[in-house]
């Protein structure tokens, strides 16, 4: 019996693909976001499929992102303009980028 639902399950999987590949294409990107850069992920999330409120984001990842930690060494009163190469941090580029 099983073998039957794992099988009758994956022929909706890959007929959802070939029907709707750009929905299975952006569901499998924000799956794999969840892992990689679970920020990303829920942006991307909320662009495609939200209802258009606001999300918040836990910043716990950011505040200990070594491309903004290596930055923050600013003077009272000073401003900094910061860039940030992919290959620095690549969650953090995601989660900017989308």
């Amino acid at each position: 019996m099983r073998c039957i639902l794992c099988s009758f399950g994956f022929t909706v999987l890959i007929s959802l693909v070939i029907i709707y590949p750009g929905k299975a294409a952006i569901i499998s990107l924000i799956i794999g976001g969840k892992f990689v850069a679970p920020e990303a992920a829920a942006i991307t999330y909320q662009h495609c499929f939200g209802n258009g409120e606001p999300i918040s984001l836990n910043a716990d990842y950011i505040k200990n992102s070594p491309v903004v930690l290596k930055n923050l060494n600013l003077r009272k009163g000073e401003v900094r303009y910061m860039a940030l190469k992919q290959q620095e941090d690549w969650r953090l580029a995601y989660a900017q980028g989308v």
